[in-house]
């Protein structure tokens, strides 16, 4: 669909439903969904992102523009990444507002590290 027919037909409901609700996340589905990423981040009452790249085009190095975009026009967002990615994230953004599902840790052990890691980035100043 293109962006003007999405924000004719779909933008004015998704717009409503937002205004409806006490909190709103958007499920946005694929790279041929990001057409349509400024108009939802336009919706003052949208409250959060949640950005999947589809199968295939995993990689949160990837998409951390569009995590970056999302939190610049104050949503909250949820990111799905790997153990070896954590990094990244938390070098690139902000964890105020953030759901964060980490896979791939190896251990118990590893998990308590990484919580660490975690509350020291939780921690830090902006």
């Amino acid at each position: 669909i293109s962006q003007a027919m999405f924000d004719e037909v779909f933008l004015p409901g998704i717009r409503r439903e937002c205004q409806f609700l006490d909190r709103s996340i958007y499920h946005l589905d694929g790279p041929g969904a990001l057409r349509h990423l400024d108009s939802l981040l336009a919706i003052p009452e949208l409250d959060a992102l949640q950005w999947v790249p589809g199968a295939g085009n995993e990689g949160f190095h990837k998409w951390v523009h569009v995590y970056q975009r999302a939190q610049a026009a104050g949503k909250g967002i949820q990111v799905v990444c790997r153990v070896d990615e954590l990094d990244m994230v938390m070098d690139t953004l902000d964890p105020r507002g953030l759901l964060l599902s980490v896979g791939g840790v190896p251990s118990r052990e590893a998990g308590e590290i990484l919580l660490q890691q975690i509350e020291k980035w939780c921690a830090r100043k902006p």
